[in-house]
């Protein structure tokens, strides 16, 4: 996982109230476009109907002092994977949705005494897999240190477990001087009873019936420019598989899909395009049927199986992938369309439901454009806030200058300066301007 730096409460709300406040009084003063231009019409015989709806899933007090370590589709039900327990006395529990969001543990007893003299800790990351004929599998990625960090694969065995983990994963790799484990980032199970492991160095493809290694390819190589997604993401549909790429700013520009070719490993298919224009990681749930999901900062995405277009759902400015002081770990969709998102932050684990309802009334009357100059967190944090706040109104960042360019040199400002200048003097210009690296005298008038 991306690690990224995060602000404490003090500063976050000293920082939200601030950039809502310079955002509203410069834009009294320097407002400039034509609001009417971009109001929806509200009157009650064109009322809106329908529209995707976030909410909140209620957590199990069960679930106060544990972890979520995975949340998964098995059949078309939502599940998850749940760790607790003191240092080397870990509980894994699986949880199922069920109708009415109530939430069952259907924990088998071979997952419930695994962790026994295993030394795991409840801070390790764990996925839970399970193939056709409703057999398990559990992978662990278990780090201590450059010295002791490693990976193991379980299988259920007649009611217990069996360690089945390729040799690859136990030895230490050198490199430059460095020791370190090549170990899978994420795991999928295919429908031929193969198992994918995709780490920072290489894809791997091991039988889950042994765990013997099938093949392993450096990842690296599978993509024709740029690399794959830090995030490391890897999906299987029958024999194909789905993973994210980006481009050499490290934005994801599309789903590679690669076809398994037994000891030859994978080999590419096609790419499914996608534009990313935020600067939050893209996530991704592929349905049985061929069918994507999408999700990051610009709102939730479906593109229908055979087709290239991405219809959008929702607003990013409508989702938690809005809000700077909780991060996205991964999302899960069903083939009725919901899509679940879980997400960590400070005081904890977050799973936010995603479903539409065809009563739902589209609430925005009014859109408003804020420019600045440089994209900032604490500006989109304050249009999210106001939002919520005030939902007839909807307010666009417009940042002429991302992050990525503004700390890769590439930004010239003085065409920004221009294109600015061109669209104020023609009346296309923004509603609210934040003055920040512009010069006050020439364009507050």
């Amino acid at each position: 996982m991306r690690n990224r730096n995060y602000f404490n409460n003090n500063n976050m709300q000293k920082g939200i109230a601030l950039a809502t406040c310079m955002a509203i009084v410069m834009g009294l003063f320097t407002g400039c476009g034509n609001k009417n231009d971009q109001q929806i019409a509200a009157s009650p015989d064109e009322v809106q109907k329908g529209r995707y709806v976030e909410t909140e899933l209620s957590l199990p007090e069960e679930w106060k002092d544990k972890n979520i370590s995975q949340i998964f589709r098995s059949g078309d039900e939502l599940h998850f994977l749940v760790a607790g327990g003191s240092e080397g006395q870990v509980s894994l529990e699986e949880w199922m949705l069920g109708e009415g969001d109530t939430l069952t543990e259907v924990t088998k007893d071979w997952l419930k005494a695994l962790p026994e003299g295993k030394g795991l800790e409840s801070s390790d990351s764990f996925t839970l897999l399970q193939d056709a004929e409703g057999n398990q599998y559990l992978y662990g990625n278990c780090y201590r240190d450059e010295e002791s960090s490693s990976a193991h694969l379980w299988k259920e065995a007649d009611g217990s477990a069996l360690d089945i983990t390729p040799q690859k994963w136990l030895e230490p790799m050198d490199m430059d001087g460095y020791r370190f484990y090549d170990t899978p980032q994420y795991v999928t199970l295919t429908e031929d009873g193969l198992l994918v492991g995709l780490s920072y160095f290489s894809l791997d493809v091991v039988l889950a019936q042994d765990g013997s290694l099938v093949s392993s390819q450096e990842s690296d190589s599978l993509t024709d420019s740029g690399s794959l997604s830090d995030n490391k993401w890897v999906s299987a549909v029958g024999d194909t598989l789905y993973l994210a790429q980006t481009d050499e700013q490290g934005n994801v520009n599309g789903l590679l899909q690669m076809q398994l070719d037994g000891s030859n490993g994978a080999k590419k298919k096609e790419v499914l395009p996608f534009s990313q224009d935020s600067y939050s990681s893209a996530y991704f749930s592929v349905l049985g049927d061929g069918t994507v999901y999408a999700a990051d900062a610009d709102g939730f995405f479906r593109c229908d199986a055979g087709d290239t277009n991405w219809q959008k759902l929702l607003q990013g400015i409508d989702t938690g992938f809005s809000l700077s002081d909780q991060w996205c770990r991964d999302i899960v969709a069903l083939s009725d369309g919901s899509v679940y998102a879980w997400f960590g932050s400070e005081s904890g684990d977050k799973i936010m439901i995603y479903r539409y309802d065809p009563d739902a009334v589209t609430e925005v009357t009014e859109e408003l454009t804020l420019y600045t100059v440089e994209e900032s967190f604490f500006l989109q944090q304050a249009a999210v806030q106001y939002h919520k706040q005030h939902p007839e109104i909807l307010i666009h960042v417009d940042a002429a200058i991302s992050m990525t360019d503004k700390y890769s040199g590439n930004a010239d400002y003085q065409q920004i300066y221009q294109d600015l200048n061109t669209s104020l003097t023609s009346g296309s210009g923004p509603d609210l301007m934040v003055m920040d690296h512009l010069k006050l005298d020439t364009f507050a008038s």
